[in-house]
């Protein structure tokens, strides 16, 4: 289940760069309709994405932050899985038992 998810996880960070634009666009072009009073041909777009090295770097780092959150986030919860273990183990064999495990 954790490798699906985590497949799943990396699917959506590789798909994420590729949906843009067409909500942004409506969205402008929607409000500039509503403040005009006369009817226009054509409305006008927002510009296109200016690609450069900072894009790429800054959705690099961006990547890589989200794998490190995710990363440490197993880790935590594995240690936290194991500390109740052995707490739920340390107290069932207590004295006052009447059961010994």
């Amino acid at each position: 289940m954790i490798t699906v998810e985590a497949l799943l996880g990396m699917a959506l960070l590789f798909v994420a760069p590729f949906l843009h634009g067409s909500a942004r666009n409506q969205a402008f072009q929607a409000d500039v309709a509503k403040h005009y009073t006369v009817a226009l041909d054509e409305l006008p777009k927002i510009a296109d994405k200016a690609v450069s090295t900072s894009t790429w770097v800054w959705g690099t780092t961006e990547t890589i932050a989200v794998i490190a959150v995710m990363i440490v986030g197993y880790w935590i919860s594995g240690t936290i899985a194991r500390r109740r273990t052995i707490a739920t183990s340390a107290t069932a064999s207590s004295p006052g038992d009447l059961v010994e495990v």
